[in-house]
């Protein structure tokens, strides 16, 4: 008998693929993140791998962890980029012609913070990286 609350192997693969890209997006290994996130080294490379789907509440530890929307983590890349919410905020506040480049935004996500980082820790970090390139 078949559980009709499964995923679909679909929806595994795309919830793995999208906790890969964000775990490679802050830079973090495997063991890193499965620290942060409070899961086990191994939970992680079975997620990664779409050998097994995570419980709901596990989803929202990692989303928590990383400050992105759960729900994100269940859509197509092309719907949802990933990036930390407080991140997005940040670049939704700015006029369009200030918004980062792509490369921009991989320097911000390399950073290393104590504590959550806000949207406007993001904007000052933005400010410093371009004043800095004037230099």
């Amino acid at each position: 008998m078949s559980n009709h609350h499964a995923p679909s192997e679909r929806v595994k693969q795309r919830v793995a693929e999208n906790l890969r890209r964000l775990r490679e997006s802050l830079g973090l290994t495997v063991d890193e993140f499965a620290e942060r996130a409070g899961i086990s080294r191994q939970s992680l490379y079975l997620l990664e791998a779409a050998r097994t789907f995570p419980r709901p509440e596990t989803l929202d530890k990692i989303a928590k962890a990383f400050s992105v929307n759960s729900d994100e983590l269940y859509m197509p890349e092309e719907v949802a980029p990933l990036l930390p919410r407080p991140l997005a905020e940040a670049i939704d506040d700015l006029p369009e012609n200030e918004k980062p480049t792509e490369q921009e935004i991989r320097e911000m996500l390399a950073v290393r913070f104590r504590g959550r980082p806000t949207a406007q820790t993001y904007k000052y970090l933005l400010q410093a990286f371009r004043s800095e390139k004037k230099r």
